[in-house]
C-alpha cells in the first residue's frame, strides 16, 4: 500500500501511547508518562512549530509507525544555520510491512542532517540500511557520590553481588576532582539569560569542534521535561557570564545534561569540576553522569574522577554533506533523549 506520513494530535496521545507499549513490549516506563509525552510531542518548542510526532497508518487506520523528532540545529561552513534533528520513539508493527523505514526516510527527509545517539540493537542494524553512516560514540562517565544511599537503593541490597558493588563504589567515591579557580562561581537561575547564552552560542564552533545550537529558550525547554527533576546554572568569573550548565535528576542519578564555557581545555575541566559540585549538593543524588564525545570532554570528566562505564554509538546522514566541512560533533546529553530517558528498576551506571 501507499504509506502517508500524518501530523499527530494532542487528543491521540493516549493511543499513541498503547502503540509504543504493544510494540516496546513495556507497561509504565517514564518516557511514556501521558505528562512526558505531551512535552515531547505537543508542547510549544521554541525551534519548532506544530506536532513534532508523526505516524503512518495501515489499511484499517491503526497506527503502523510512530516516529518523533528532537530539534537541533548546527553552524555550517561560512555561518549558514543547518537544520538538524534527532529521531526518537521510532515504533513499528510487524503487521505492516516496510512502514517503519518509510517513516524514517520521509521525516528525516525535511531535515538537513540526522543524527541518532545510541538506539536499540535492533535500531542500530536497520540505520546503515536508511544511509545512515556510523560517526565515533558517546561514552557515558559516571562518579559514585554516596555509595551508601546507592546500595540500600537497589532492588536488592543485600544480595552479595550488591555488597560488593557498594565496597567498590565507596572506593570509587573517594576520587579526586580538579581544582575551581577562586574568582569562578555557579549561580541556580530559574531561566537562562537570552542575550549572554546568544553571546556564548557564537562561540560554540571553533577550529577544534563543532556543537549543536544553543539558545536561552531552547535550554528553558529541556528544563521543562517532566520526567527530571531540572537545575539551571551560569558559570562567572569576577562576576562576568563565562558559561553556563544544566542539570537533570532522575531519580537518584543526576546527569550533566548540558555545558558549555569559554576557554579551552582547563577551563571545560574546572566547568565540569563546579557543575559536579553542584550536582552532588542535592541529598537524593547518589551518581552523577556525563556525556563525551569529544577527547577534551572525555580527559575534563576523568580529572574530576568519572569512570567509563558504557557508550553510544552516534550516526548521522548528511545528503548534502554539511558535517565533513566543518570540525568534529561534540555533542551534550540534550542533543537527544539522554538526558531523560530513566529506568526506575535498574537506575545507576555503577
Amino acid at each position: 500500500m501507499d504509506f502517508q506520513l500524518i501530523p499527530t494530535l494532542p487528543e491521540q496521545r493516549d493511543e499513541i501511547r498503547a502503540f509504543l507499549q504493544s510494540v516496546f513490549r513495556i507497561q509504565d516506563e517514564p518516557f511514556i508518562e501521558p505528562r512526558v509525552l505531551d512535552w515531547k510531542y505537543y508542547d510549544p518548542h521554541p525551534e519548532a512549530q506544530g506536532s513534532r510526532s508523526f505516524v503512518v497508518r495501515d489499511e484499517n487506520g491503526a497506527i503502523a509507525s510512530h516516529l518523533a523528532y528532537w530539534p537541533l540545529w548546527l553552524t555550517g561552513p561560512a555561518g549558514a544555520r543547518v537544520s538538524a534533528v534527532h529521531l526518537i520513539d521510532w515504533a513499528a508493527s510487524t503487521n505492516s510491512r516496510g512502514a517503519g523505514g518509510f517513516i524514517y526516510r520521509e521525516l528525516g527527509a525535511r531535515f538537513d542532517v540526522m543524527i541518532v545517539v545510541g538506539g536499540s540493537p535492533q535500531a542500530q542494524k536497520v540505520l546503515p540500511k536508511l544511509g545512515l553512516v556510523e560517526s565515533g560514540r558517546m561514552d557515558l562517565y559516571a562518579r559514585v557520590v554516596r555509595p551508601f544511599s546507592q546500595w540500600a537503593a537497589r532492588r536488592s541490597p543485600w544480595a552479595w553481588k550488591s555488597i560488593a558493588l557498594c565496597g567498590r563504589n565507596l572506593l570509587w567515591s573517594t576520587a579526586g576532582a580538579a581544582d575551581i579557580p577562586e574568582s569562578w562561581s555557579a549561580t541556580a537561575v530559574s531561566s537562562f539569560p537570552a542575550t549572554q547564552v546568544e553571546s556564548l552560542n557564537s562561540e560554540r564552533t571553533t577550529a577544534a569542534f563543532t556543537c549543536t545550537g544553543r539558545t536561552a529558550a531552547w535550554l528553558d525547554y529541556a528544563a521543562r521535561c517532566p520526567a527530571v527533576t531540572a537545575s539551571k546554572f551560569v558559570i562567572e568569573n569576577n562576576g562576568a557570564l563565562i558559561g553556563y550548565f544544566l542539570i537533570t535528576r532522575a531519580g537518584p542519578q543526576a546527569r550533566i545534561a548540558d555545558l558549555f564555557v569559554k576557554g579551552g581545555p582547563a577551563e571545560w575541566t574546572a566547568a565540569y569540576a563546579l557543575a559536579t559540585r553542584m550536582a552532588a549538593a542535592d541529598p537524593l543524588v547518589c551518581e552523577i553522569v556525563a556525556g563525551a564525545s569529544m577527547d577534551f570532554i572525555a580527559r575534563a570528566l576523568s580529572a574530576n574522577g568519572y569512570r567509563v562505564r558504557a557508550a553510544k554509538r552516534i550516526y548521522y546522514k548528511d545528503p548534502e554533506g554539511y558535517l565533513p566541512r566543518v570540525a568534529p560533533l561534540a555533542l551534550q546529553f540534550t542533543d537527544s533523549d539522554a538526558f531523560f530517558l530513566y529506568t526506575p528498576r535498574d537506575p545507576f551506571l555503577t
